[in-house]
């Protein structure tokens, strides 16, 4: 099974435990955007939908596409009495629409399965004059109140995957915001912007385990290895009751400008 695909395989835990990205993010893009409810927009990968409805409740006709089955069919369900989104069961690349019919493209952590020239062309496209791409990636690590826990949680992460916790405060953090800039103006969008975004999630051992089994990376490590490793991770986090998550949200959007 590609990496990717993993997702389809926890539906439940991802419905429950993935972030939503807080309101503020959604206001933004709303407003830049200028979106009411004779908008067209075009979600790319929507998993069970944590990004879904902010664009539903704003009466816009919402095109989802996801790749797993079984997530598609969560959305499809749990938004079954709106009437203005369609979820469809393909890959971004398989996806025929008109060009130049769509206000907003947008992917919240899951742009960068699609290979760069395919994702920005294809979004570029298929966009309005004016339209905008946003793509956006969470970064979560312990929160900055607890160090100890923070500290024991990167010890294990070495251990088992041989790599500190993920950490916004790394060169590889900058340099990936800094790749995702240029390639938004590389394949032809104007009025590129990057805004950061910061929510908090607390968890019980139980809750963050059955969250670390929504991580693909984790996920494809060999049963045994990944045994102990979230039995390590659960472990540490019951000592400490808690665990609390800040997550840092990188929001990337580009307007389409004139017609191609």
């Amino acid at each position: 099974m590609e990496q990717k695909q993993l997702f389809n395989e926890n539906v439940i835990f991802y419905d429950k435990r993935r972030p939503t990205y807080g309101d503020k993010i959604y206001g933004d893009i709303i407003a830049r955007c200028g979106l009411n409810k004779n908008s067209s927009v075009v979600e790319v990968g929507c998993g069970t939908g944590q990004a879904t409805r902010p664009f539903l409740d704003m009466g816009c006709k919402v095109v989802a596409l996801e790749i797993g089955a079984d997530l598609a069919e969560f959305t499809r369900l749990k938004y079954k009495d709106y009437k203005n989104l369609n979820v469809f069961n393909m890959p971004f690349e398989d996806f025929e629409a008109a060009n130049g019919g769509v206000d907003l493209v947008y992917s919240a952590t899951a742009f960068h399965w699609i290979k760069s020239d395919t994702a920005y062309n294809k979004a570029l496209n298929m966009l309005k004059p004016g339209g905008y791409l946003a793509a956006w990636w969470n970064t979560p690590r312990v929160s900055e109140d607890n160090v100890e826990l923070e500290n024991e949680i990167d010890e294990i992460y070495q251990k088992y995957m041989n790599e500190k916790y993920q950490s916004t405060d790394d060169s590889s953090y900058k340099k990936r915001c800094e790749r995702i800039q240029g390639e938004f103006s590389q394949y032809g969008f104007k009025n590129v912007s990057l805004d950061l975004y910061y929510e908090y999630r607390t968890f019980t051992a139980d809750e963050y385990i059955e969250l670390l089994h929504t991580y693909s990376d984790h996920m494809m490590l060999e049963d045994t290895i990944r045994a102990a490793f979230f039995n390590e991770i659960h472990n540490a986090i019951s000592k400490h009751k808690i665990i609390r998550i800040k997550d840092t949200i990188d929001l990337h959007m580009g307007r389409k400008t004139s017609v191609y």
